[in-house]
């Protein structure tokens, strides 16, 4: 009895503990405290965590692109998935993985990169193109603070919450 009380008392806790953040039309929760949005260019926000320090142990990137931006990319030759891992992400090489993955409730990829520009992380972009045109994003990049298990946390309750609002 004690077990079963202590356990639910602990996933009590963990529930309780999800913060909720909406960024560019996207919603979606998080195990633990980031920073609120901010504007990080033309089209994206970024989060950080800690919320209250710098430098970041990991930061949430979003980047939502209409079908008029998707066409004119495709028009000139690019590829919108490609803009966004080198605009906002510095990322101009080819994913080390691209796996097929259930973003909220639908369909979609994620894209594994590692970088050693500047400070070696790992980034797992989450995206996906919609019937009407447009191209969502979002990008968790994490440093050598954050502990492997603590990424797949906040990368799977990302993935699995996000929400493109109606």
């Amino acid at each position: 009895m004690l077990k079963r009380l202590s356990a639910t008392v602990l996933l009590a806790a963990m529930v309780s503990a999800e913060q909720s953040y909406h960024s560019q039309g996207l919603s979606f929760q998080l195990p633990v405290a980031f920073s609120q949005p901010a504007k990080a260019g033309l089209g994206a926000e970024e989060l950080h965590y800690p919320a209250d320090r710098s430098p970041a142990d990991a930061e949430i990137i979003t980047f939502v692109a209409g079908a008029d931006q998707v066409k004119g990319m495709a028009e000139a030759g690019q590829s919108i998935d490609r803009y966004f891992a080198s605009t906002y992400l510095g990322l101009d090489w080819r994913p080390e993985q691209i796996n097929k993955a259930v973003i909220g409730d639908l369909g979609g990829r994620h894209l594994v990169f590692h970088s050693k520009l500047q400070r070696p992380c790992r980034v797992d972009v989450y995206e996906r193109d919609f019937k009407d045109g447009r191209f969502v994003a979002v990008a968790l990049r994490t440093y050598s603070a954050i502990e492997e298990e603590q990424r797949i946390e906040i990368g799977e309750m990302l993935r699995k919450s996000l929400k493109l609002e109606p």
